[in-house]
């Protein structure tokens, strides 16, 4: 072949090659797009079938702001049986049974690993919604995922096998939420305000102020 040929076989192999990228790059814009409804769509279901709007979580808050006293914190962290660092740096999760009312209402609450953290960040604000709205929902998506059990009943778990929240495809995470979301106004916010207690008991497991001891 001459030259000419070749060159002009050469410019209609990269005008194809131009052309595919184009046309792929579109269908990729096109089904972002497509995901992006489907996911406002199914947003938009959760929040309809699910009451989260501004009265729900006005109550939510006024509910625990009457539990958020120091002399109930003492009372109910006197009962818990002390949170094991060592459990969490080796398992890398730590549960505590927390007798908010004994023998009758004991919820398990458990630690969260990063990646859980990361992404109920993602999911809860991704969308433009008022600041208290966003971090009403984030704190009870929180509470979802550091839930693991009511008295004896175990919640469906929101993880995958290997651990993390999926993703591509956080149903099971919705799914154990719409049934924590069920709870009583009043039973939500007393989980709400321990599991904030529990967050805080144990972070405060990497805080060691003891003196340095020679030899």
């Amino acid at each position: 072949m001459s030259e000419e040929t070749v060159e002009g076989l050469e410019a209609i192999k990269e005008f194809q090659d131009q052309a595919e990228a184009a046309a792929l790059a579109e269908a990729e814009q096109v089904e972002s797009k497509v995901d992006e409804v489907i996911e406002q769509k199914a947003e938009d279901e959760l929040k309809e079938n699910l009451g989260l709007d501004d009265q729900m979580f006005e109550e939510l808050r006024a509910a625990k702001n009457e539990l958020n006293t120091p002399e109930l914190r003492k009372a109910i962290e006197d009962r818990c049986e002390p949170l094991d660092v060592i459990q969490l740096i080796e398992e890398g999760e730590a549960r505590q049974v927390v007798p908010i009312i004994r023998e009758k209402f004991m919820p398990t609450f458990r630690t969260m690993s990063g990646q859980e953290d990361l992404e109920l960040k993602r999911l809860a604000f991704k969308r433009s919604e008022s600041d208290i709205y966003l971090v009403d929902r984030f704190n009870l998506m929180q509470l979802t995922a550091g839930l693991y059990a009511v008295n004896d009943q175990v919640l469906p778990t929101h993880l995958t096998e290997s651990g993390i929240i999926d993703p591509k495809e956080p149903t099971a995470f919705w799914r154990k939420f719409k049934r924590v979301i069920s709870y009583p106004i009043q039973m939500l916010a007393s989980l709400s305000i321990n599991y904030s207690w529990f967050d805080q008991r144990a972070r405060g497991l990497f805080k060691d102020l003891g003196p340095l001891k020679n030899g």
